[in-house]
C-alpha cells in the first residue's frame, strides 16, 4: 500500500514540477531587442499620442495582438476635437508628424510596454531607433505628461465677473 501511495504522489508531483522548471515559450529574439515584439505594424495614428498597432509575435493569438490602441508614454498632445481652433491645428500637426516618420520607417518598436488606466498599451514608440515620444516634445507638439489632470493647450479668455 505504501508503494501505491508513493507511486500516486509521484504521478501527481512530477508533471507539476516539470511545468514549473521549463517555461512554455522562450525566444532569443527578445534578448537582442529592446522591444518584446517581433514586429510592430502601425495602422494609423488617431492623434499625436494614440496609434493603432498590430503586434506580430508567434506567441500571441491574433485576438491579443491585432489593432490595439497604444498611448505614447510620458506625453500629451493637443486634441483633434477641441473647441479651440489653434489646438485643433496643433493636433493635426502632431498627428501628421507621427504619420510622416512612421511612413518612412523600416523598423518600428514599442519600448517598455505596459497598461494604462484604460487598459490601452502605454509605450515609447520608436521608428528606426528614433524616440518619437521625445521627438514630439522637441518639436513643441507635445507636453510632458505623467498622469493626472492635463494642462490645457488653449486657454479661453473669460472675462472675470463684474462686482455688483
Amino acid at each position: 500500500m505504501n508503494s501505491h501511495l508513493l507511486y500516486s504522489c509521484l504521478l501527481i508531483l512530477l508533471p507539476t514540477a516539470a511545468c514549473v522548471a521549463h517555461p512554455l515559450h522562450t525566444s532569443p529574439l527578445h534578448l537582442a531587442r529592446e522591444s518584446p515584439f517581433i514586429a510592430v505594424t502601425v495602422h494609423d495614428c488617431y492623434d499625436g499620442d494614440t496609434c493603432t498597432v498590430t503586434l506580430s509575435d508567434g506567441s500571441l493569438p491574433a485576438v491579443l495582438g491585432e489593432h490595439l490602441p497604444v498611448r505614447l508614454a510620458g506625453i500629451d498632445t493637443p486634441e483633434r476635437h477641441s473647441h479651440c481652433a489653434a489646438e485643433r491645428e496643433l493636433a493635426h500637426a502632431a498627428r501628421n508628424f507621427l504619420r510622416e516618420r512612421l511612413a518612412r520607417a523600416t523598423r518600428i518598436d514599442l519600448i517598455a510596454p505596459q497598461r494604462d488606466k484604460y487598459f490601452r498599451l502605454l509605450a515609447t514608440l520608436r521608428a528606426d531607433g528614433q524616440d518619437l515620444n521625445a521627438a514630439l516634445l522637441t518639436a513643441g507638439l507635445a507636453k510632458p505628461y505623467a498622469g493626472g489632470t492635463k494642462s490645457p493647450w488653449c486657454r479661453a479668455v473669460i472675462a472675470p465677473p463684474t462686482p455688483e
